[in-house]
């Protein structure tokens, strides 16, 4: 498929209890020095007033507004792509924003290369005014950046490369992929951490795929985001999901230089989970870490260790070590 003028990109936005940051959200989309094909903002059964700032995009053209019933993130986006029809689609969260000149950017690297299929690029972080001063020394300003640049003949050659930089953020918001990718077998599931569960399974159907270093999105960091909310069993749950999602990829792969790439994408995402474990102060179940201890060769022993301790050991422990320095 050639792309001789505009190739056609659909952007979805899901959207739930967003009223303070939805129209600067739209509104960037809608400035771009190149047009969106379409933008489908989905309100996620927003009880605040998001329904209310949504209405003034009702005769815009090419914006599409989507009222559902609260589903969550992941079957936000799914909704949303049903309504998708450009060639490629793009994922955006609601309380962020994109720079002017992203559609040129990315249209740019699909017209030079047209059988490409997966794109990701670098954002930067901001902080929302109202985000505690005292917070903003603990967040990480490089986790949205991309350290590599190139062309790849596969996503997971791309996300090989990612890897290798230790910085590969799984963020929907943070790459754009060709439509035709997302069929029914690939859709994002409703748990916490569904980035990370769709982002080894994108990357395994992907072909051509590029990296640049450019940054066009803008993170917003804010207090009571999903981001920031306070780590639970729902978030264990969610990376043991990703693992497992990834572990399947891995055992369907026939391509011998694909499969360590996977192999290290697992062992990530099962030190998150065993990480995720700790810090909600919970034990994985036995049938959790059976499927671990049958799967990995080189288990996160330490990580393992502060899980299966009880808290009080572990303080103890920190304690005795003190004393004795």
């Amino acid at each position: 498929m050639s792309f001789k003028h505009h190739p056609s990109i659909s952007v979805v936005v899901p959207a739930f209890n967003v009223e303070r940051y939805i129209e600067e959200a739209v509104d960037s989309l809608l400035a771009q020095t190149e047009k969106f094909h379409e933008i489908i903002v989905v309100n996620d059964g927003s009880t605040d007033g998001t329904a209310e700032r949504l209405a003034r995009y009702v005769d815009v053209d090419a914006v599409h507004i989507v009222h559902t019933a609260n589903q969550g993130l992941g079957p936000a986006r799914n909704e949303g792509l049903k309504h998708a029809s450009g060639d490629f689609v793009y994922f955006m969260d609601s309380d962020d924003f994109i720079l002017p000149h992203f559609v040129t950017t990315i249209s740019t690297i699909i017209r030079k290369n047209p059988s490409i299929d997966l794109i990701f690029y670098s954002g930067e972080i901001f902080f929302d005014p109202d985000y505690p001063a005292e917070g903003r020394a603990d967040v990480r300003r490089d986790e949205f950046r991309r350290r590599v640049s190139g062309l790849y003949p596969s996503g997971l050659e791309a996300a090989a490369a990612l890897l290798a930089t230790r910085l590969f953020s799984p963020s929907a918001c943070l790459y754009v992929s060709r439509r035709s990718l997302w069929n029914s077998e690939l859709r994002f599931k409703p748990i916490v951490h569904e980035d990370d569960d769709i982002i080894t399974r994108l990357c395994a159907r992907a072909r051509v795929s590029c990296i640049t270093r450019s940054a066009l999105y803008m993170r917003r960091i804010r207090a009571g985001s999903i981001m920031h909310a306070r780590t639970s069993r729902r978030n264990a749950a969610g990376y043991f999901c990703a693992l497992t999602s990834t572990w399947q990829v891995y055992a369907d792969t026939l391509h011998a230089r694909h499969r360590p790439v996977l192999l290290r994408q697992f062992h990530a995402q099962a030190w998150q989970y065993l990480h995720a474990c700790r810090r909600a102060g919970i034990v994985p179940t036995f049938h959790e870490l059976l499927f671990l201890l049958r799967r990995l060769r080189h288990i996160p022993r330490a990580e393992l260790l502060r899980t299966l301790l009880p808290l009080t050991l572990r303080q103890w422990i920190r304690q005795g070590k003190r004393l004795l320095a």
